[in-house]
């Protein structure tokens, strides 16, 4: 394990310093990371435009709503054997 302490920064670099139990040469470095922009929408033609369809598929029934169905059919059980 390599102790690093930061000694000082200037407008563009820190410094750091470290002391090592035996010889090893070594550079911490960073690149600006670009800006990367979203491209711009292309343009569809007609033709395509009246193949595209707007229908939503239809959602699958929730777990929530699967497991508060089954709660109450084990509840709807055990009510009618206790009376039974």
């Amino acid at each position: 394990m390599l102790t690093t302490t930061r000694d000082s920064q200037d407008t563009t670099y820190y410094y750091y310093s470290a002391e090592s139990l035996g010889f090893s040469t070594f550079a911490i470095t960073a690149e600006e990371v670009p800006v990367v922009t979203a491209p711009l929408e292309e343009e569809v033609p007609e033709e395509a435009e009246e193949n595209v369809t707007t229908e939503l598929p239809e959602e699958a029934p929730s777990n929530t709503t699967l497991i508060v169905t089954l709660v109450a059919v084990i509840i709807v059980f055990i009510v009618v054997g206790y009376f039974v």
